[in-house]
């Protein structure tokens, strides 16, 4: 059921960070939307502005090259907001749920050395209460600080962000992932799942998912649109409704959080055109009779550590049928 193919966007070469990639994305397309989220739009121009001011705020603050910035916010343009400003004022930053148990949030903060947490009033609470240094970003007035891009480091190595495994080993350990690795994925991510400007990328998986980080970057890097509807639990039929409302092309998950969306009302699929999925065995059965209906879309097996960036091997499925009764391969290893 092969997938129908666009131009996707190519990205420059030569970039040492990945706020470069947005940045320049900016240049292209400053009023193009950005982002959608439950309170509206906000375009590229705008985007890059706020981060800019509130990473001159947090290099005011003392946050710079080497520290680690908490990022305790739920699926709102404010996250990328902030997830932008830690990176261009030269931090990495660590996604935080402040769901997880207060034991899992210590260790996490201890782990990897949290300077500050960035947060909201609705966030705020827990992380109140363990005594951490916390920054509320609703409550801060960046307005009297300058929106032009900071300078940017030329090493490829530095850190861009801190993602903790589930602890189901054990304790929870963090790995930390540079900006070569990001863009080597970013790379071949936009190339192999053809975004461009129309792409609209719906975000489902929890912010500190290793597979979240491509698909928070990859539509701002080529000039899509990154859907971000902060729902606090699963629902499948909001996703639905999600899918079909914001037109989505693109969405990353593990094969059970996307089998749901697939029992009922699948005409609300009919958007999709490439359906990522990794972490678990995929069962081809439960996609034939959808994919008979949409044969435009196309899935793919992602497969890979954390440790990895997020993935190292790929497989493309050109026909479901053929795997019906036999394993989905994991791939093949992605571009270097």
């Amino acid at each position: 059921e092969g997938a129908v193919t666009g131009a996707s966007t190519a990205l420059p070469s030569g970039i040492s960070h990945v706020q470069q990639l947005f940045e320049q994305q900016v240049v292209r397309s400053p009023n193009a939307t950005a982002i959608v989220d439950n309170q509206g739009e906000i375009s590229y121009q705008n985007l890059n502005a706020a981060a800019n001011q509130l990473a001159h705020y947090l290099q005011q603050q003392g946050i710079g090259h080497g520290s680690r910035v908490g990022i305790c916010l739920p699926r709102h343009r404010d996250a990328m907001i902030a997830i932008l400003a830690v990176i261009k004022a030269g931090a990495a930053y660590v996604p935080i749920d402040h769901n997880y148990p207060e034991q899992r949030i210590l260790h996490i903060v201890a782990e990897a050395n949290t300077q500050l947490i960035i947060c909201n009033s609705a966030t705020h609470a827990q992380l109140k209460v363990l005594n951490l240094n916390t920054l509320l970003l609703d409550e801060l007035n960046l307005e009297n600080y300058r929106s032009e891009n900071l300078t940017c480091g030329r090493d490829t190595r530095d850190a861009l962000y801190v993602i903790f495994t589930s602890g189901s080993t054990g304790a929870p350990k963090g790995a930390e992932l540079c900006h070569q690795g990001e863009i080597n994925l970013l790379q071949w991510y936009v190339k192999d799942c053809e975004f461009n400007a129309s792409s609209r990328v719906l975000i489902i998986s929890a912010l500190g998912f290793d597979l979240t980080q491509k698909n928070l970057f990859a539509p701002l890097v080529s000039g899509g649109q990154l859907i971000l509807r902060d729902m606090p639990h699963y629902d499948a039929d909001a996703i639905r409704q999600c899918i079909a409302q914001d037109q989505i092309s693109h969405i990353n998950c593990a094969p059970s959080a996307f089998y749901p969306l697939m029992e009922i009302r699948i005409e609300q699929l009919q958007s999709l055109r490439h359906v990522v999925l990794g972490g678990e065995p995929i069962q081809a059965a439960r996609f034939v009779d959808w994919l008979h209906s949409n044969n435009a879309c196309r899935i793919t097996n992602h497969y890979g550590p954390t440790e990895c960036t997020d993935i190292a091997l790929s497989y493309s499925i050109d026909n479901i049928d053929e795997f019906v009764k036999q394993d989905i391969p994991l791939g093949l290893p992605n571009d270097n």
